[in-house]
């Protein structure tokens, strides 16, 4: 393949690929390496996804929401898309939810270079990831060099919401933290240690949680999914702790309103809240 040399001396010009299945869970994984040479024409390098699923539509996340192909605003970048997690190929009744975590240029249902569409539309479910190009003139090299890998992780479910799509994206962007400890005495009496009980429905997202830097209190993020309200439930999970005010403030950790009894989330709504115990 005309770009890219082997990973060792002899070996066959081109990208590697390995395609990982997973016996326990329903996922296909492809990884992919190559070895970038120095070429200053224009070239760029896709992976195509050439989805066939009957009136499907794209839906990917995009910073702090969820777009449909064709929904974004008038004039807005239509030739290629960045998704923050994941990228739907999306039917009444199933889904294909694709996740890249080193790869986020999209471009959708066709090569989109120069359009400029000003109203996009809805097309084919055909996803071209956009994996490097070398097309730009200002502040960039003419060219990418060396090693590279990249990987995407698929699956498909019968569950056509954004919450299924949006918990399988950062499961697998932000893998749960395991360590291994060698074997021990069992003096440990108490597993974990808990701080706040968090009860809502399913369309509700808790994208980051954390102590204040000023106050005994912890802020939490929060974004509804689905497009529906939502009510969330805060209380103590030890009982030597009490929970003495919840208040909304804003990004910057600025009170926006007084102290509130409930969390309601209107559709789509991001919210910061302050939890002082």
């Amino acid at each position: 393949m005309p770009g890219f040399s082997g990973a060792g001396e002899g070996a066959t010009k081109g990208l590697e690929l390995e395609i990982r299945l997973y016996r326990n869970t329903r996922k296909i994984e492809f990884k992919y390496s190559a070895h970038k040479e120095i070429i200053t024409d224009p070239e760029a390098l896709y992976i195509a996804f050439p989805f066939s699923l009957p009136e499907a539509k794209i839906v990917f996340e995009t910073t702090g929401g969820i777009l449909t192909q064709g929904q974004q605003l008038p004039g807005s970048s239509s030739d290629w898309n960045v998704a923050q997690n994941f990228v739907s190929v999306r039917s009444s009744k199933s889904q294909l939810v694709v996740v890249s975590n080193e790869v986020p240029l999209w471009q959708f249902s066709d090569f989109n270079m120069g359009k400029f569409e000003r109203y996009p539309k809805q097309g084919l479910p055909w996803l071209y990831s956009w994996v490097m190009n070398n097309y730009w003139f200002t502040n960039f090299r003419a060219y990418q060099e060396g090693t590279f890998s990249w990987s995407y992780q698929l699956t498909s479910t019968n569950d056509t919401t954004n919450a299924f799509a949006t918990k399988f994206a950062w499961g697998e962007r932000n893998p749960f933290a395991t360590r291994t400890l060698p074997a021990g005495e069992n003096k440990l009496c108490n597993a974990s240690l808990r701080t706040l009980k968090i009860d809502g429905p399913e369309n509700v997202l808790v994208i980051n949680i954390r102590p204040s830097f000023h106050k005994k209190s912890i802020i939490l993020h929060l974004r509804e999914l689905e497009g529906l309200p939502a009510d969330i439930k805060l209380s103590p999970a030890d009982q030597t702790l009490t929970i003495k005010k919840v208040t909304e403030i804003n990004s910057l950790g600025e009170r926006t309103g007084q102290p509130i009894s409930t969390i309601r989330l209107k559709p789509y709504e991001v919210k910061f809240i302050e939890v002082e115990i």
